[in-house]
């Protein structure tokens, strides 16, 4: 039985990922982002209500169960995106800005955070007067955050770094 789990999951994850039609690196709707000249293809993203604030979050590879425990405060593991939302977002566009608290975040606001791998660093968006745009299909979220500013985490006078992301909930 857990064979053909496997084999059903494996299935359904290579179908979804097959190059639709239309689809390729240069196309501006294609799920990713790019972090400082580096571009990451999303594979695979999440919602997590947390109950007092939503965040919507991908990756570029699905993560071993190792990668997953191994993210931590002081290690980054996996390259990936989390989108913050005070709420389950609708249609329309977003402030970006930085909080100290994702449920401290209005309505009309949403907060970045970028784990890079490579750099072992992690980022936060910073405020700017960029706007989101969200779009909802058949109740699937799309986040398009046109280059902004993220700021490395745990420095004063950190890097800064441009970033963009179209990210697809799946």
């Amino acid at each position: 039985m857990k064979k053909l789990l496997l084999i059903l999951c494996v299935s359904l994850f290579t179908i979804s990922a097959c190059n639709k039609e239309g689809d390729s690196p240069n196309d501006q709707t294609s799920a990713g982002w790019t972090l400082g000249g580096s571009n990451f293809s999303q594979v695979l993203s999440r919602k997590v209500p947390s109950g007092v604030f939503v965040a919507y979050q991908a990756w570029d590879k699905i993560p071993t169960s190792a990668e997953s425990a191994a993210n931590s405060n002081s290690f980054v593991a996996l390259n990936g995106v989390t989108v913050m939302f005070k709420s389950t977002p609708t249609a329309g566009k977003y402030k970006i800005v930085i909080t100290p608290d994702p449920s401290m975040l209005n309505a009309d606001e949403l907060m970045i955070s970028v784990e890079d791998k490579t750099r072992n660093k992690r980022y936060a968006s910073t405020a700017t007067s960029v706007l989101a745009d969200v779009t909802v299909n058949g109740g699937k979220v799309t986040i398009k955050v046109p280059t902004t500013k993220v700021l490395q985490q745990g420095l004063l006078g950190g890097e800064t770094l441009d970033f963009s992301c179209t990210l697809v909930e799946q």
